[in-house]
């Protein structure tokens, strides 16, 4: 139901990571399919695209380290816990029609939420969410505080309110909704014969 994604200092946009998600190459991977011990290309498809598409921001990370402590069986590897700071722009549409196994359906999402946070690390700091409401007004919500945000504020990154706080907020959850297109005959034909198309081999 929805896409997570690694982030990194040098990522150019959340639209090219999320076409890195669908198409990537692996290093070192054995598959089922063959024997070769290589690079792969790495294909993923959409069957059926939910109604809600949630995107995660991977920006809470454990990395081990090489340091240890205690004795024996009670001996344990020290972990770092930290927060991936990034600066990218949330779009405000996203098109997964060529993601798709049957691409002749378009597949486009508006955003409609960003949450965001506020400190070191997950266990600490503050969350927000900003959302867009009945006719299109957007809100920042922070516990029982509300501020009016514009289409630039929904979208910034990281997310800067004026009056709820004074602190920067990393994007963290980005919550899109499907836009309803309008089937037209060929693609109501086509989706007649979606079934037997999966049933088929090929």
């Amino acid at each position: 139901m929805g896409i997570i994604l690694d982030t990194k200092p040098t990522s150019v946009s959340i639209a090219q990571k999320i076409n890195d998600y669908f198409h990537t190459t692996v290093a070192q991977k054995n598959c089922d399919g063959c024997s070769v011990n290589g690079p792969h290309d790495w294909n993923i498809r959409i069957e059926a695209a939910p109604q809600n598409l949630k995107v995660r921001l991977n920006i809470f990370r454990n990395d081990a380290t090489d340091k240890w402590v205690g004795e024996g069986k009670n001996r344990r590897r020290l972990w770092r816990h930290y927060k991936l700071l990034h600066a990218l722009r949330t779009p405000n549409t996203i098109d997964l029609t060529n993601h798709q196994m049957h691409n002749f359906f378009p597949l486009r999402y508006t955003l409609n939420s960003v949450t965001s946070h506020s400190g070191n690390k997950g266990t600490n700091g503050h969350y927000i969410t900003s959302t867009r409401g009945q006719g299109g007004q957007i809100n920042c919500i922070s516990d029982s505080n509300m501020e009016a945000f514009s289409q630039a504020q929904l979208q910034q990154s990281p997310q800067a309110p004026l009056t709820v706080s004074t602190s920067k907020f990393q994007v963290y959850v980005l919550t899109y909704l499907r836009d309803d297109v309008p089937l037209t005959s060929l693609r109501r034909k086509a989706a007649k014969l979606m079934p037997e198309l999966r049933n088929k081999k090929l």
